[in-house]
């Protein structure tokens, strides 16, 4: 009877899944870790309960989870889920913004490619999850070459979602490669596929990627539209991580290039705080380069110095050497304004040392 009711909860919590009600799927599923149960079945908790915290964008409460899992499944010559529970595994790493994630994402996708048979909606995944770890370094030929491969292994299986996913990350990398056409139409497809899949999450994210193509091309108004409507979704859905701190730094952007500056600082050090509670470093950089911005244009150079120390601080932390490199320039071309000329020097001699780092953005 025993074996019965806990078949019956891991039903549930794979139909939950995939209605993705990841919420629902840590109400039942933790309390199963509780209950007495063969090894089998609590690997299976596990990695559906890891899986829900990565969509959640909870990485710490995943790796809790998938680690055990994945060894159980491969103690059971289970390789399947093993690779799938290493995928969800790497994700967890990418979303902590560590270096690791990358070796357990290519292990994952060379593991996968040799299954039989062939898994193509998984090697979709995994190709999809390798090329967002490339756009956060900016490594865009990369990105754009493993979210085409993406492409190719979704439309396959005919994964509508899978593929706004990628249609997303094509957008996201071609925007920052400098093609906004090309984004546009990506990151349009993306929007209409998360709209049929009914999945809002990522409608807001889409949201806040438009916002940000259109201030990169000047559009202000525009951009502050998107921004907004994202910001609405991200607070509708109590997102209060990845999401808010990027929109509030946007957001922060426009209101300091159309001259409202206390509206910037209050989005930026908004955003300061999110990052720093959720060690956001990424969102911590960029919105201290904008606050180190804003302090130079006030006057204020002490203040302006402590933030670009603190970018800079986060960026190597990180192991971003591009975005490295363009902080050590900019903050070299404020000092150089100032006529400090031997500190603007020393920042140029730290970007060229950034340049030459090996980190992700190198990586094959």
């Amino acid at each position: 009877m025993l074996g019965h009711r806990i078949q019956e909860e891991l039903r549930q919590l794979v139909e939950l899944t995939a209605a993705r009600d990841f919420r629902a799927v840590l109400k039942l599923g933790a309390p199963l870790l509780m209950k007495p149960a063969g090894a089998a079945d609590l690997a299976l908790v596990r990695f559906y309960l890891g899986q829900a915290h990565c969509r959640l964008v909870e990485p710490r409460e995943a790796l809790a989870c998938l680690p055990p899992a994945r060894e159980q499944f491969e103690r059971q010559n289970d390789e399947r889920l093993a690779v799938e529970t290493l995928d969800w595994e790497a994700s967890a790493w990418g979303l902590l913004e560590d270096p690791r994630a990358l070796g357990l994402e290519d292990e994952a996708l060379e593991r996968c490619r040799k299954l039989k048979p062939q898994h193509r909606q998984l090697e979709a995944r995994i190709l999809g999850h390798l090329a967002n770890m490339f756009v956060v370094t900016r490594s865009w030929s990369l990105a754009i070459s493993y979210y085409d491969a993406a492409v190719a292994a979704a439309s396959e299986v005919k994964d509508l979602l899978q593929l706004a996913k990628m249609h997303h990350g094509l957008g996201l990398a071609y925007q920052r490669s400098q093609h906004p056409a090309e984004a546009r139409g990506h990151l349009d497809k993306a929007l209409a596929l998360y709209s049929i899949e009914s999945d809002p999450s990522a409608v807001y994210r889409v949201e806040n990627d438009l916002g940000n193509l259109l201030l990169n091309q000047g559009n202000l108004e525009a951009a502050e539209w998107h921004f907004l409507k994202a910001l609405a979704g991200a607070e509708d859905l109590h997102i209060n991580r990845r999401g808010r701190g990027y929109i509030l730094t946007g957001l922060g952007e426009v209101c300091q290039r159309t001259g409202r500056l206390e509206e910037a600082r209050s989005c930026l050090e908004a955003a300061l705080d999110l990052g720093e509670a959720f060690g956001e470093r990424i969102v911590l950089a960029e919105a201290a380069i904008l606050l180190g911005r804003l302090e130079e244009g006030l006057g204020n150079p002490r203040s302006a110095d402590a933030h670009y120390r603190s970018a800079i601080r986060a960026l190597e932390e990180i192991k971003m050497p591009v975005r490295l490199r363009d902080c050590h320039v900019e903050y070299g071309e404020v000092l150089e304004a100032r006529g400090d000329m031997a500190a603007a020097y020393r920042q140029l001699q730290l970007a060229i040392a950034a340049e030459k780092t090996p980190a992700l953005e190198t990586a094959g």
